[in-house]
């Protein structure tokens, strides 16, 4: 079991389905401001905080404020960290 926890914690998949519910009300919300490669890197960066998280029920919530956060400033800190 504890092998297959870790089989799913590496998949992808988990994150870029986490990164379609965040990436169309970021692409809104950050319209004319940023690019869409900028928004995706972002919450791709602030995502991949989360990779580690045991528990994942408001990973999407969470990963959302902090991304708004980040592109509101003129650099974004989660891609250069």
């Amino acid at each position: 079991m504890a092998d297959r926890v870790e089989e799913i914690r590496a998949d992808r998949t988990a994150r870029e389905l986490r990164l379609a519910q965040l990436l169309p009300a970021l692409a809104r919300e950050f319209e004319g401001r940023r690019s869409d490669a900028e928004i995706r890197e972002c919450a791709d960066a602030v995502l991949a905080r989360f990779d580690d998280a045991r528990v994942r029920t408001h990973v999407v919530t969470l990963a959302l404020r902090q991304t708004r956060e980040c592109l509101r400033q003129d650099h974004c800190d989660a891609v250069s960290a």
